[in-house]
């Protein structure tokens, strides 16, 4: 789809026109235009924006000549100064073709990466952590600014959402409408952060789901393989010695004696307290979004073997 920041709008003015008019039982009746001239002139836009095709929709929809609906179709190509980089982005979500996360767990619609400031964070949330409204970014009151989009067109500042275009070191943040309270941090999640899970007081409880397809993100409380091994803690060298140490690999929430997926295996698993019995798959439930599993690739990693 081919995107623009903005269109002329030129429409055609007939200054004056002259047709003479005949008619024979030959030809029948016909009509020749001897003297015509015309003007091409500016479209008269809303707000008295003149030759902008934006402004020229918007005056329409005020007119109820087209419908709203309309309106934001045309929207989607003719996109506004600066918008380039979302309307670009939205067309390459569309065929599939997602940006590279800035960490292994980024969801940029849900949370921001520590590792980057949560520059990456590209949701909604609209409040600081306090509970404050957020200013828009392309308005000037009660807070005047320089954070804008002519100034930081690639930091996505739209609406009023909170975003971290300047690399403040508490992440994601926002000006806000009251006039006492210049900014504030946000609260946006920290993609990875995962809340320790309560141990389980029985072998069949459940407090957690997986949506990765190789399960490396759960952070649950099962803690047996899918044939009934119990499962040796982590931290633990016996029966079994093993690299897979909560030292070696601290971001993959190697707890206790849970499964899990620290290297890339189909799907979480563990070690297990039987001597004879090295290792095992676990029966670890997915969750269902009522969309199905969420399908995502963690790109740009080696996958990694047990020795």
């Amino acid at each position: 789809m081919p995107v623009v920041t903005r269109a002329d709008c030129t429409q055609v003015d007939i200054d004056s026109e002259k047709a003479e008019f005949s008619y024979s039982t030959e030809n029948g009746l016909t009509a020749t235009i001897t003297d015509l001239k015309i003007a091409f002139n500016a479209c008269q836009g809303a707000n008295g924006k003149n030759n902008d095709l934006a402004a020229y929709y918007e005056r329409l929809v005020e007119e109820d000549k087209i419908s709203s609906t309309k309106k934001d179709i045309f929207e989607k190509t003719v996109v506004g100064k600066t918008y380039c980089p979302e309307a670009i982005d939205s067309f390459l979500n569309e065929q599939g073709l997602v940006s590279k996360p800035e960490c292994k767990y980024g969801y940029p619609e849900e949370c921001g990466c520590k590792e980057v400031l949560q520059k990456d964070y590209r949701g909604t949330i609209n409040v600081t952590a306090s509970g404050l409204e957020c200013q828009r970014w392309d308005e000037q009151t009660p807070q005047k600014h320089s954070r804008t989009r002519k100034n930081y067109p690639d930091s996505n500042l739209i609406e009023n959402y909170c975003r971290n275009p300047d690399n403040e070191q508490g992440g994601a943040w926002c000006y806000t409408t009251d006039p006492d309270v210049r900014w504030e941090y946000c609260g946006v999640p920290v993609c990875g952060d995962f809340p320790t899970p309560t141990p389980p007081t029985t072998g069949n409880d459940i407090y957690s789901c997986s949506y990765d397809d190789d399960q490396s993100d759960y952070r649950g409380a099962v803690s047996e393989t899918e044939e009934g091994y119990e499962c040796q803690a982590w931290d633990s060298q016996m029966p079994h010695s093993h690299s897979r140490t909560p030292e070696g690999n601290p971001d993959a929430g190697l707890t206790s004696n849970y499964c899990r997926n620290p290297d890339g295996e189909p799907s979480a698993w563990c070690y297990t307290t039987d001597p004879a019995v090295r290792w095992k798959f676990c029966d670890v439930p997915r969750c269902n979004d009522n969309v199905g599993v969420r399908k995502r690739k963690l790109r740009g990693e080696q996958k990694q073997f047990r020795k």
